[in-house]
């Protein structure tokens, strides 16, 4: 989880700047979850179970899912083959909103990453919670520039705030943040509810 969460603070950093999330960090994203959910597996299967380092493992990179079976070889590739086709699944889901714009290329990319680290089903939690974001935003932003309009708000206010009126609307919100948010929530409600289960 910590390092989706450094991936997504580098991903918001650039988006930021250039309006985009550069190949190459999703590519990086890429190798170091295959390499973390290897070292996952490797941590899972190797320790003894009852030994304080297992455990430690286990919270600290807290693996998306593990199987049982002989051979911590079959057991890595198996996982990463999951994992593969997780994230081939999320972009097959994911492509229809890259088509009618409403993500851009890069948060695609960026979410289908992310299901190397917390799993497909954590990923698609924090893909709804950030739509809930998004639209808390662009209810805030309306609501503000309505406001404005009618006079509730002062001038000098509303007009900081970004207009939905421009032709550009495509950099008004960007995803990349709604989604490190819907990341955050989704590992809050889990270390909330889980220790309940």
């Amino acid at each position: 989880m910590l390092l989706l969460i450094v991936f997504l603070l580098l991903a918001v950093r650039t988006d930021m700047k250039t309006y985009r999330i550069p190949n190459r960090l999703i590519m990086t994203g890429f190798v170091v979850g295959i390499l973390y959910t290897t070292v996952c597996c490797f941590f899972h299967s190797a320790i003894p179970s009852g030994m304080i380092s297992k455990t430690f493992f286990s919270i600290l990179l807290k693996p998306p899912h593990m199987t049982n079976g002989d051979g911590i070889f079959w057991q890595m590739l198996l996982l990463i083959g999951k994992q593969f086709a997780a994230m081939m699944t999320m972009l097959i889901v994911l492509i229809p909103f890259w088509k009618v714009k409403a993500f851009g290329g890069g948060d695609v990319k960026l979410a289908c990453i992310s299901v190397w680290y917390i799993g497909f089903a954590a990923t698609a939690r924090s893909l709804l919670y950030a739509g809930a974001i998004t639209a808390l935003i662009g209810g805030i932003l309306i609501a503000t520039e309505y406001l404005t309009d009618l006079g509730v708000i002062p001038k000098e206010f509303g007009d900081r705030v970004p207009k939905l009126k421009k032709r550009n609307r495509r950099h008004l919100v960007r995803f990349s943040i709604p989604y490190l948010g819907g990341v955050l929530a989704e590992y809050v409600i889990s270390m909330i509810i889980a220790p309940r289960l």
